[in-house]
């Protein structure tokens, strides 16, 4: 079996120190890239990191075969799914958005 996650763009809106609006061009990719990188409050082991690479691959080359500007489908294995998951659900955001909180919805 598998996963197929359709790799979305939107806008992140981030409130800043002077009170303006930024908002930053982002694609669902660049939260997976995120959550990926975070490291538990454990560290990570080995196999943690492993997991992570073989997701990391194969965004890239997801990515890599797809159009600029495209939404493409990221398939995953269901392990590699219930890992990104884990990651996802894992991580403490220091953002309150609401394309954020679309991508962390596909998770529940």
């Amino acid at each position: 079996m598998s996963k197929t996650i359709i790799l979305k763009n939107g806008i992140v809106k981030t409130k800043q120190a002077d009170g303006s609006i930024k908002e930053t061009p982002q694609n669902y990719s660049d939260i997976i890239s995120s959550a990926l990188d975070w490291v538990p409050k454990d560290g990570l082991t080995y196999q943690i990191l492993k997991k992570r690479n073989r997701i990391d691959r194969a965004l890239e080359e997801c990515l890599k075969n797809s159009s600029p500007g495209s939404e493409p489908e990221f398939k995953m294995e269901d392990s590699d799914y219930e890992n990104l998951k884990e990651c996802v659900l894992g991580m403490r955001w220091i953002i309150r958005d609401p394309f954020v909180f679309e991508f962390l919805s596909l998770f529940e």
